[in-house]
């Protein structure tokens, strides 16, 4: 195995001299399709018999690669693949592929986390399809690729030991990255990406923000209602939160929709009554 750089977070893992189990979250890309047929698309996996046929296919570009070979890692390996290398993941791991709700984002996913888990014997690797995640419809990306990829993505950081979890952003739709970032942020997680082909790890430690509770819990019940219902009328934003100071202190947590006179949750106030609650 590829021993970590000195900016993975290996000394993290280490309790009275016994390494411990560590969850790698991972935005997912395609990248596991990169020597794949240059039409790789939802065509071409329909063609091939559907995803888990067409993950093979793909494994098949690099499924005899070794993962400790460092010219394999910034060439022949898909991305999610380098940055894990260079983390030092073990087989007693935990990793977690956050794929995008697309067939090619399916396949690749599940073609990466198949070699993982034979590199690796015992590796605990999962790919998870995220439904709403894409980049064709930008509403269905803000409403709901977002809200269920911080939905998923919690339930792993909370069954994680404290100090056991890190997002990796190497892969994945770019238009995810900051929202990965800023989910980080508030999970007080670090982040790490490799840049490109490059062999250089990026570590992006949590800066020190918080939540000022004692501010917003006066307007959960309206932020419940706003997750439950999708958008409550602009009406009763205006009676629930009659100052105009107060409302000035919910604009980043919410979305109005004029065309409808509506208001609903913005991605911040997904994130921000997810950790309210």
């Amino acid at each position: 195995m590829t021993q970590p750089t000195e900016n993975a977070n290996w000394w993290l893992r280490k309790k009275d001299g016994e390494i411990m189990a560590y969850c790698y979250l991972c935005t997912a890309g395609t990248s596991a399709g990169r020597h794949a047929d240059a039409h790789y698309g939802p065509e071409w996996i329909e063609a091939n018999g559907g995803v888990d046929q067409a993950a093979q296919l793909l494994l098949d570009g690099f499924r005899h690669t070794a993962m400790d070979d460092p010219r394999a890692l910034t060439g022949r390996l898909p991305a999610e693949v380098n940055s894990l290398a260079r983390l030092g993941v073990t087989a007693r791991d935990r990793v977690v592929l956050f794929a995008s709700d697309t067939p090619q984002g399916q396949a690749s996913a599940l073609a990466v986390v198949t070699y993982l888990r034979s590199q690796l014997a015992g590796l605990d690797a999962v790919a998870v399809s995220v439904p709403g995640l894409q980049v064709q419809d930008a509403a269905l990306f803000q409403r709901k690729g977002l809200a269920n990829f911080f939905r998923l993505a919690r339930v792993e950081i909370n069954q994680a030991r404290p100090g056991g979890c890190s997002l990796v952003i190497t892969g994945g739709f770019k238009a995810l990255i900051p929202y990965a970032v800023l989910l980080a942020t508030l999970e007080n997680l670090t982040c790490y990406s490799v840049f490109e082909h490059s062999d250089s790890l990026i570590t992006l430690p949590p800066l020190p923000l918080t939540i000022d509770r004692e501010t917003l819990l006066p307007f959960l019940p309206l932020l419940r209602a706003m997750a439950q219902d999708g958008s409550v009328p602009l009406k009763k934003l205006e009676a629930t939160v009659p100052d105009p100071l107060f409302r000035d202190q919910l604009a980043s947590l919410i979305e109005i929709f004029p065309d409808e006179n509506r208001v609903g949750l913005s991605t911040l106030g997904i994130l921000v009554l997810d950790a309210l609650q």
